[in-house]
């Protein structure tokens, strides 16, 4: 037939004459109502007539089929339509397009409609998804990115009326809107958990129920605490994470919208497109990540009591069957399921064959088996007096529920051949959870289990729970399994089992042969299975991991453990799953990160480097760059981004084990990862397959769904910029001066140069004592002053001599003449070298023989002092502690004895630095010798401080004891104990005593004397109390000091206090008004532990990454916080410490990753390579009013 309105590509024949439909037009198995009409091309072709174009053959109404590269090539205006036309010719021949074409109303530009080939089309017996990977996969996948990222859908376009579109702004098939979301904004925008139950699922019905009663705000039972609506959200996502057992869509594949509505599914990876999005195996479990702070715990508590009752279920096998079975069925019923696994074991263990099975179950042996095989929602709980009374409890408690695993399906490394097999393994089922948690939160996560929990003498439903110290010895598998609801044990110990994990020992062709219980056929068993861990003969229903951030990797023993175990459902708890996954924080616009400055910046001081002129082009930038146009080009994804991802695809693989990417472990990289991390930006649709992913295993709420339900108080987050004292300022420059002679000396190249990359330990070293140096350092080598000036005036003649820059001379000569002030400074130089180094302080009112008897320091120097006044002296904290300590046990003490007592102390304090010293000698040898015995000194300080004496310890252990005593009359006597230490000075007349006027100015370290002015704030709140970080266990020490020194009752939590000292500083923390300021080492405290008695934070020093900040925060400002939150953080003007903090909030306003180091920022590398040295100011007692030395 004619066509109706020919083209201009039609020759004379084909307008007036009958058309040719090929089979890929409107009829075969490639009509394009089969396909996806994907949208429209459009190439500029030149005015003049077409010849040669036409084949003869039409598509739908009237269009041609796409006839190649080559008929057109002379009729295109442009090279890119060219290499276009290329592509087509490709994915049209290899069958992944069918593509008509017609010249437009406008003559100037042939439309193409494109229609996309599914592999999955019917009728071509699965010829489409065989290809050639080389020669066909490979190259059609790029040419499918550049056609298809160009295809337009309008509909005007689709009918060829190119003059006018249905829209001035065109649709792409692929959505055009650039996005430039760091991994950690796709995080927080996760969509919050949307409940989509199936009426389909044969356990829809009880499952629905159950979520039903749960979000509509029902008591669960055994829960004291009632749950927000978020948590209630959250505690429902998980059940049906849990118990849903439908396939679920391929988070893999996108959807793809055609022009008629038609969805296809996209794999971006790979460029497959299907009819039907796959389906895939449901996983049990997945990453709880809710914001910090907004109460995980008790979720898992809700999850755990909601399904209490239910059993694991054995692993799947396609190998051999299953059933579950109990010891009494095993024994003696004649089913022929029991029949068979009897026979499994008789092959080498006769006597398994040989069964007392002549006799037919009674029906009391039935209800024993059902019971153990089948216990939700049959009550026991709310029967057990009923069955202790009749004597079936214990019957039931021996009748533990499991199944034979055979050994072949356990997987092995290096499987061997010939291999002899080792038989059936007896896997136990449980109802129980498996939770693993820091040691630092073993005792608060059994605390927060009694506080929304409730006990056995409240509730028939009381959560059974273990807690498995670190020196506790597991009970056996079948206690474990049947006695507990919850196993409590901290990631050491669960690490430890690793090595208790024999195969030989776990599978066995024996039986048990044990007698049975007196009057029944249930088996009484007390098999020794002692070698083989309790945790690898149970097949758990669920496995907890908090903190399970630590599941990044593969390479540690706890995820090695946790891969070993059989789980059924598994979860990770974590507030950031990555190192840069952090959310955004509660009521973040209620947090101020302002500036504070407590005194002015005079106009001498330097002016701090802007970034511009530190780091013209940092290779660290990775956000998206803007063109001269001002749009946005795509977002280049990182080396932090492919970390943080690795992290997340070990998580998936190999603790969870989520069925599609466990099966094949290079899927998630390949799927997933690659595509984002394409030349240009991520490929079309791959942050929306990482969304899909990430959504399919997290689960979180988006912070304005928890905000409508919960509100926590506001936080106002300060900087406070000091000046470093006199003293210290003169460590800084000659740590400064080291580093530019070191820079001009090595001419800043080879390993010479202390930058060099094959330096980086010595590089790490230096700026961890730049850092410490910032709140107080000393260096008995004095820095190496005075090697540096015997030789500086011979290297600036050399440098001359090599023709270095004048500026490099300059920096020479400026070096110098801070080393030179150093070097003479004899006040420095003897706080240098004191044994102890500790931070002095300026005391007044001492008489002259007791300071000469008692200081550690010369009276000579310590006399010169400008500022503060000649009658101010400087005194090291242990001795002022000892010498009160002696005041208050003598208080008329006469001046004579306090002299004798003084030099007593100092003969002591001599020797056992003279033993200690000696015994460092013993242990080091070669020229390093004095460098070890300076870091021995210092970590010797730093531990003492941090091991409390033991009666410190007995003293927090009884305040402890004290306040969870319940109603306990106090008497008298116990009352006027109660008043403490503080007290009983007061009552002593210090009038007649030689130190009636001993007063304490301050310390020479700013950073302290701002601490102790914060401290003084606790003398008029009494509800305050406060939480000091530090990464430094030596700046921890010297704060215990002044703390001591100011009468100021405090704990510390570091490395050196033992786990279960640290669980009970906790504890005594949040219940006792005592104790009103926590020291925590940061890389301890900082996570996990719940600290809400606190209302005020301060960092010592910046904290470089800002989930290690995030994480201390939310310490105490979290679900349960009534009072306003103040953090403050500590830091030296005009040092690396003030660009620290300024640099990472660039970072962070430009949604760049910081480094894992701090180091390998360019930026914060090259301040500290260009030295910057200090200018020293005029200490001032301002804000600090002196404190008598009796409190």
């Amino acid at each position: 037939m004619p066509l109706e309105s020919p083209c201009p590509i039609c020759c004379t024949s084909c307008a007036s004459g009958p058309v040719l439909i090929p089979e890929n037009g409107h009829v075969g198995p490639f009509s394009v109502q089969k396909l996806l009409p994907a949208g429209t091309l459009s190439l500029p072709i030149s005015q003049t007539e077409l010849v040669n174009v036409c084949d003869h053959s039409h598509g739908s109404e009237g269009w041609h089929m796409f006839l190649g590269g080559e008929a057109l090539l002379p009729h295109l205006t442009d090279r890119e339509s060219e290499t276009l036309c290329r592509h087509l010719d490709f994915l049209v021949e290899h069958k992944f397009l069918s593509v008509q074409s017609k010249v437009g109303d406008s003559g100037t530009a042939l439309i193409l409609r494109v229609y996309i080939i599914p592999y999955d089309l019917p009728g071509v017996q699965g010829k489409l998804r065989v290809r050639d990977e080389a020669s066909v996969s490979k190259p059609a996948r790029l040419c499918l990115r550049n056609v298809m990222s160009r295809i337009i859908q309008d509909k005007s376009l689709w009918n060829a009326h190119d003059l006018e579109p249905s829209s001035s702004s065109p649709r792409y098939l692929f959505n055009s809107d650039t996005d430039n979301r760091t991994l950690a904004e796709i995080y927080s925008d996760l969509p919050s958990p949307v409940l989509n139950l199936n009426p389909q699922q044969p356990e829809s019905s009880s499952l629905h129920d159950m979520i039903s009663s749960i979000m509509l705000g029902q008591p669960i039972s055994g829960l004291r605490s009632r749950l927000y609506p978020y948590q209630r959200e959250s505690v429902s996502a998980m059940l049906l994470r849990e118990m849903s057992e439908s396939d679920v869509p391929d988070p893999l594949y996108i959807p793809v919208i055609g022009l008629n509505k038609t969805v296809f599914y996209l794999q971006p990876a790979t460029m497959e497109i299907l009819r039907e999005c796959p389906m895939v195996a449901a996983h049990h479990g997945g990453v709880l990540c809710e914001e910090l702070g907004t109460g995980k715990t008790i979720m898992v508590l809700a999850l755990v009591l909601a399904t209490i009752d239910q059993l694991s279920k054995p692993e799947e096998s396609i190998h051999d069957a299953r059933p579950v079975m109990t010891p009494l069925a095993f024994r003696h019923f004649p089913h022929p399921q029991f029949e068979a696994a009897r026979k499994h074991l008789s092959r080498r263990s006769p006597r398994t064959a040989a069964r007392n099975n002549d006799s037919f179950p009674r029906l009391l042996e039935i209800m024993l088996h059902y019971v153990r095989t089948s216990p939700d929602g049959l009550q026991l709980r709310q029967n057990m007096e009923w069955l202790q009374n009749r004597g079936l409890l214990s019957l039931i408690g021996l009748n533990a529920p499991f199944y034979l695993q055979s050994e072949e399906l356990v997987t092995l490394p290096r499987p061997r051949r010939n291999r002899a097999k080792l038989g059936f393994r007896k896997m136990y089922l449980t109802s129980a959870t498996l939770i693993v948690v820091p040691p630092n939160l073993l005792a608060q996560w059994s605390s927060e289990i009694l506080k929304h929990c409730l006990g056995l003498e409240e509730s028939d439903d009381a959560l059974r729970f273990l807690v498995v110290n670190p020196k506790d010895e597991l009970p056996a598998a079948r206690l474990l399994a049947s006695d507990y609801d919850i196993v409590l044990l901290n990631h050491e110990t669960f690490s430890r089992e690793e090595s208790k994990f024999d195969r030989a020992k776990a599978f066995t062709w024996t039986s048990c042969e044990c007698p049975c219980y007196k009057g029944t056929r249930v088996p009484e068993c007390s098999c020794d299975s002692s070698g083989f861990s309790p945790l690898f003969q149970i097949r758990w229903k669920r496995l907890v991991v908090d903190e399970g951030h630590v599941h990044g990797t593969d390479r540690t023993n706890i995820s090695k453990v946790a891969t070993l175990l059989s789980v059924e459902r598994r979860w990770l708890v974590t507030g950031t799953p990555t190192t840069n996954l952090l959310g955004i924080n509660l009521r973040s616009s209620e947090i101020s990160t302002d500036l504070q400055y407590p005194e002015d910046v005079s106009e001498t001081d330097d002016i701090l480097p802007s970034w511009e002129d530190l780091d013209p082009a940092s290779p660290d930038i990775d956000s998206a760059q803007t063109t001269n146009m001002g749009a946005l080009s795509p977002r280049t994804w990182t080396k932090y981004d492919r970390e943080d991802l690795r992290r997340l695809g070990t998580m998936v693989i190999t603790f969870l084990q989520i069925p599609r990417f466990a099966a094949e472990t290079r899927l998630f990289t390949s799927h997933v990862v690659h595509s984002l991390f394409g030349t240009s930006g991520p490929q079309p649709g791959a942050i929306q397959v990482l969304t899909q992913v990430m959504s399919s295993i997290m689960i979180r709420h988006q912070i304005q769904d928890i905000e409508t339900d919960v509100s926590l108080p506001p936080m106002v987050q300060e900087t406070v910029l000091l000046d470093l004292d006199p003293l210290a300022v003169k460590s800084y420059n000659a740590l400064q001066a080291a580093i530019t002679i070191n820079a001009v000396d090595s001419e800043r190249k080879d390993q010479d140069y202390l930058f060099h990359s094959n330096n980086a330990a010595y590089l790490k070293q230096l700026v961890a004592n730049m850092s410490q140096l910032m709140f107080w350092h000393v260096d008995e080598r004095h820095y190496n002053v005075d090697e540096l000036v015997r030789v500086s005036d011979t290297m600036v003649e050399k440098a001359r001599e090599r023709g270095v820059s004048s500026q490099d001379v300059d920096a020479l000569r400026e070096a110098k003449k801070h080393i030179v002030l150093a070097a003479n400074d004899s006040l420095w130089r003897a706080i240098q070298t004191n044994p102890t180094p500790e931070i002095p302080f300026v005391f007044t009112g001492i008489p002259q023989r007791v300071l000469e008897a008692w200081s550690e320091l010369s009276y000579t120097a310590t006399a010169p002092l400008t500022s503060p006044p000649p009658t101010s002296f400087l005194m090291f904290p242990l001795r002022l502690v000892k010498l009160r300590d002696i005041i208050l046990a003598r208080p008329f003490i006469d001046e004579i004895k306090l002299v004798d007592a003084g030099h007593a102390q100092a003969e002591a304090d001599k020797a056992r630095n003279l033993l200690f010293l000696q015994t460092v000698r013993k242990r080091t040898k070669g020229a390093k010798k004095r460098v070890v015995e300076e870091n021995v000194r210092e970590t010797r300080k730093a531990e003492e401080a941090a091991r409390q004496r033991q009666d410190k310890v007995l003293e927090m252990q009884n305040e402890l004891r004290l306040v969870t005593e319940k109603h306990a009359p106090k008497t008298p006597a116990a009352a006027s104990k109660d008043k403490g230490s503080p007290g009983l000075i007061r009552q002593i007349p210090m009038s007649r005593s030689p130190l009636a006027n001993a007063r304490m100015l301050t310390s020479r370290s700013s950073k302290l004397n701002y601490l102790l002015k914060e401290a003084r704030v606790l003398e008029h709140y009494r509800s305050e109390k406060f939480l000091i970080f530090s990464s430094m266990p030596l700046t921890l020490a010297h704060v215990a000091d002044a703390l001591t020194l100011a009468g100021v009752m405090f704990l510390q939590y570091t490395t050196a206090s033992p786990v279960h000292i640290r669980q009970q500083y906790v504890t005594t923390f949040e219940t006792s008004d005592k104790y009103r300021v926590f020291l925590m080492e940061l890389k301890h405290g900082s996570r996990g532990l719940n600290l809400i008695s606190a209302s005020r934070v301060i960092f010592c020093e910046p904290v470089w990454k800002a989930d290690v900040e995030a994480q201390a925060v939310k310490r105490v400002h979290r679900i349960g916080q009534t009072k306003p939150i103040t953090v403050k953080t500590l830091a030296i003007r005009n040092s690396a410490e003030e660009l620290m903090i300024s640099r990472r909030a660039q970072l962070k306003s430009q949604d760049q990753k910081v480094s894992s180091s701090l180091t390998d920022d360019f930026t914060m590398r090259n301040f500290i390579a260009v030295s910057q040295l200090l200018h020293t100011f005029t200490p001032s007692n301002d804000g600090n009013p002196s404190s008598p030395f009796f409190f």
